[in-house]
């Protein structure tokens, strides 16, 4: 990723985070640096990353090394494209995180929630990691917005890990839907048309009733 606050952003994507909290030398964004000019005046509330929030944070790193503001804005943008709030406060600072406020830090709003981010950032996915193909019965389930069952599978293509994007087709090989699987393909393989009660005697461990559960499921219509 180049830095840990791009890092950081990936991890609160990936976790579907409410906020990130990154800690800097500043107490956030400043129209201009303010060690620089004493005049500069700190952004509180920013919505949109545009360039001219872009222009602000400039392009050279702080005193901190790879803690550049630059690189903060980069990180706030992809958390705010994923529904997650970003903070930027002083590091410095004794007792920072519980102290932080719309006073004293710099906060990049979210304008949508962590779901419908998530939703989004699977159907962007165009080379998923393999393809379920399910029954009329998985079939009607999942437009009827519920989870996807093992015992709907009927067949498995190609190889995936436990939290790989895969697609989900039905029997007419038609795309329907795209997921995050909760088993990889060795045990989904052992699973499929299998009653979810049975999972943990076939696989030997307490595993999800779900190959792909309905938060991690995005239909798309024929």
């Amino acid at each position: 990723y180049g830095d840990n606050d791009r890092l950081a952003a990936r991890v609160a994507q990936m976790i579907d985070a409410d906020l990130l909290i990154m800690l800097s030398d500043v107490d956030g964004l400043y129209t201009e640096s303010p060690i620089k000019n004493k005049n500069a005046e700190k952004i509180i509330d920013i919505n949109e990353i545009n360039e001219s929030i872009e222009k602000m944070a400039g392009s050279k790193h702080s005193k901190l090394g790879s803690g550049g503001m630059a690189t903060k804005i980069w990180a706030a943008k992809i958390c705010m494209d994923s529904g997650c709030s970003t903070v930027i406060a002083n590091g410095h600072k004794i007792n920072t995180l519980s102290k932080i406020n719309n006073k004293n830090s710099t906060w990049f709003h979210a304008s949508k929630s962590p779901s419908s981010s998530r939703k989004q950032w699977l159907l962007n996915h165009l080379h998923p990691s393999g393809t379920i193909i399910i029954d009329n019965g998985a079939t009607k389930a999942v437009f009827q917005n519920k989870s996807l069952l093992p015992a709907g599978v009927i067949k498995i293509k190609g190889k995936f890990n436990r939290g790989d994007v895969i697609s989900v087709t039905n029997i007419k090989n038609k795309k329907i839907g795209i997921g995050v699987t909760a088993y990889d393909s060795y045990d989904a393989i052992k699973i499929m048309g299998k009653n979810s009660k049975d999972i943990k005697h076939i696989l030997g461990y307490d595993g999800r009733d779900e190959l792909i559960h309905k938060d991690d499921l995005v239909k798309i219509n024929l």
